[in-house]
Parts: structure tokens; C-alpha cells; sequence
């Protein structure tokens, strides 16, 4: 069966959810983990784009004093600093899947169990759901590819 939503269920459903979370200590872990891996990703992510940002790019035009030059050069990090974030963002969606995708599963049948209040049989899918995540990042990187514009289409 499935159950009906108004839009204010669906509003208030995560607060819901955190409200479970809170009182069911025993599945904390199983989102903790996954956060603290979350924090890592987006540290070098977001360290690599700073460098990529401020300090590559700044090389790669340091030849000239012309304010154009500059001019150009703060143009670009702006620009460059709106595609980095997006990119970094999907990336750190995309790695923050794969390295939950265990919990996920874990996190799914515990918060079964105690809604359910009886024990369920774990079918031990943690390997198959990372390869599905693998197989989304894969995919998402080839589409990616796919619709970028290629500078040869223009010569």
C-alpha cells in the first residue's frame, strides 16, 4: 500500500526523521560515519579547487603587468570559481555515495528492525550497492564528458 502525501507530510518529514535519530541512539553511528567521511571529501575536494582557483591560475597568466590582464584574470576566477564549486559539489555527492552506500544499507534494515520491532534477515547486499554507486559516478562522468563543449567542433 502506498501511503498518500499532503505537501505539509512532506514538509515536515525530516523533521520527523531527526526526531527517530534522536531517540533511537543505536543507528547514530551509521550516520556519524559516513558525515566524518563526507568532512574529508570535501576538504581535499575543496583544497584542490582553492589551489586550482588562486594559485594555478595565477600562473598561468602571471606573464603580463597589463591591468588587462588583470582584468581578465579576475574574470576568469570568477567564472572558473562558479564551475569548480558545481563540479566539486557533484563530486563530493557523487564519492559521499559511494562511501555511504554500506551504511545506507545497514542504516535501512536497523531503522526496519525498530520500526518493524522484529529482527530482519540481512541479505548482505553492502557490495552490490557500492558497485551501483560505482556504476552511477561512472556513468555521471561520461555523460558529463559527453556535454561538455569540445573546442575542436569550432576548427
Amino acid at each position: 500500500m502506498i501511503a498518500k502525501l499532503t505537501s505539509t507530510d512532506s514538509f515536515l518529514a525530516p523533521f520527523e526523521a531527526v526526531k527517530f535519530i534522536l531517540k533511537n541512539k543505536k543507528i547514530w553511528h551509521y550516520i556519524i560515519i559516513p558525515i566524518i567521511i563526507n568532512v574529508i571529501v570535501f576538504l581535499i575536494l575543496g583544497g584542490f579547487a582553492y589551489w586550482f582557483l588562486f594559485d594555478q591560475l595565477s600562473e598561468w597568466f602571471a606573464f603580463s603587468e597589463a591591468w588587462y590582464i588583470s582584468a581578465i584574470l579576475t574574470i576568469l576566477q570568477a567564472l572558473a570559481g562558479i564551475v569548480v564549486f558545481f563540479v566539486v559539489i557533484a563530486l563530493i555527492t557523487l564519492t559521499a555515495n559511494i562511501f555511504a552506500a554500506p551504511f545506507n544499507e545497514i542504516l535501512s534494515h536497523r531503522t526496519e528492525e525498530i520500526l518493524k520491532g522484529k529482527k530482519i534477515k540481512e541479505k548482505g547486499h553492502v557490495i552490490k550497492s557500492i558497485g551501483q554507486e560505482i556504476i552511477i559516478f561512472i556513468l555521471f562522468i561520461s555523460l558529463a564528458d559527453c556535454t561538455t563543449i569540445s573546442p575542436t567542433l569550432f576548427m
